[in-house]
């Protein structure tokens, strides 16, 4: 492997580890102990009829959340409703569906019916999303864009401008379901970055995959063959898009005391999750690169543990759920806006940090900018 640079760095996750929630305790658990009480707040999920959104779901509402559940099938929307009120006691839990985010008329008509139901929205997390193209699904969208990234965020971004006037309403946050977009290894004296480990190599394309100029053609034609066991799909551009939307979003409506965030599970098991669901593959990807790569650590001693990887959809959902329940005080401490385990997470694990490091903050800005201004162009009749 050819060294593309390296970060001189200790750590890809900032110190604060007094503030680092552990895998080792589930989210309803965590936010429990840490008397965090969303008693009045609402908070509105996607993707939580399984995997981690359920595990973020059932965390806040455990907390005393209203939760309003954006469902693709209705029936198992509403079985991870009556679930959630099973095991919480909380009988706040409505669904609606169908909502398909690999159509931005579903997704208007959706935004439409949170706003009737929800003028104050305190959360929007954003969870749902789609790793690999599956048979029997387009791989193109009738919107015309390649559809896992349409459903992992071009869906998203649409949902959450569309809901913008229920966040401001309330002064709330949206918090993104995020994960790593390239490789690494933590070495002894600092963390490398390899070039067969960057967003473009993982996602199979070209040096310049994600530039501007180069999304414009590539987000509207079928994805490449992603590793891990994967499948096809535009996940690792996705994920890098949502940290980036993140700090741009952020900028731009934190005068209107907005803010978004991202947060990185770690390997959790899903049914999406590829190989990694094997703990074989666990080891051989996730120990390279430390915990920081994949969450697998289970104290404070921040040593890879693989006994406890992958997560269930509970234990990996705690830094989410605290994302979503965190006072506003304690979140906005960092100017972060990637985390993983209740920490900031720098470079080379949050790929806006690394930006900055290697072109400069300005430049960064200004890319993040351009980026929401392409999306904006491409969702523009569905906006208001």
């Amino acid at each position: 492997m050819t060294m593309l640079h390296v970060l001189v760095v200790a750590t890809a996750f900032g110190s604060a580890t007094g503030q680092m929630c552990l895998p080792t305790q589930d989210a309803s658990e965590l936010l429990k102990q840490r008397g965090l009480s969303m008693d009045g707040k609402v908070v509105v999920l996607t993707g939580a009829s399984s995997g981690i959104g359920l595990g973020i779901a059932t965390a806040v509402a455990s907390a005393g959340a209203k939760v309003i559940i954006l469902g693709y099938h209705k029936d198992s929307a509403a079985a991870a409703a009556a679930n959630i009120t099973k095991t919480t006691g909380n009988k706040d839990v409505s669904v609606i569906a169908p909502f398909d985010l690999s159509s931005f008329q579903s997704v208007k008509d959706t935004a439409t019916a949170v706003l009737k139901m929800a003028p104050k929205i305190d959360v929007l997390v954003c969870d749902a999303g789609l790793n690999s193209e599956f048979a029997g699904l387009p791989n193109v969208t009738a919107d015309g864009f390649e559809i896992t990234f349409q459903i992992t965020f071009l869906g998203h971004f649409l949902l959450t401008e569309t809901l913008l006037p229920a966040l401001r309403a309330a002064k709330g946050r949206v918090v993104n379901t995020g994960s790593i977009s390239n490789g690494f290894h933590n070495l002894s004296s600092s963390v490398t970055v390899y070039e067969d480990e960057t967003l473009c190599a993982w996602q199979s394309l070209p040096g310049d995959c994600s530039s501007v100029a180069a999304v414009q053609d590539v987000l509207r034609k079928p994805a490449p063959v992603l590793p891990f066991g994967l499948g096809q799909g535009f996940t690792f551009l996705s994920l890098y898009f949502k940290t980036f939307y993140s700090y741009e979003f952020s900028d731009r409506e934190g005068a209107n005391g907005v803010s978004m965030y991202s947060g990185h599970p770690g390997v959790v098991e899903t049914a999406q999750n590829g190989n990694f669901n094997n703990k074989s593959v666990v080891i051989a990807q996730c120990e390279p690169m430390g915990w920081m790569g994949c969450n697998c650590v289970s104290d404070e001693s921040l040593e890879f543990d693989v006994n406890i990887c992958p997560l269930s959809i509970y234990d990996g959902s705690g830094g989410l759920a605290w994302l979503a329940a965190a006072p506003k005080t304690t979140i906005e401490a960092s100017p972060a806006r990637f985390f993983t385990l209740c920490v900031p997470a720098v470079a080379p694990a949050n790929q806006y940090d690394s930006y900055v490091l290697s072109r400069g903050a300005d430049e960064a800005r200004a890319y993040a900018l351009s980026l929401t201004s392409l999306w904006r162009q491409w969702v523009a009749k569905y906006l208001d």
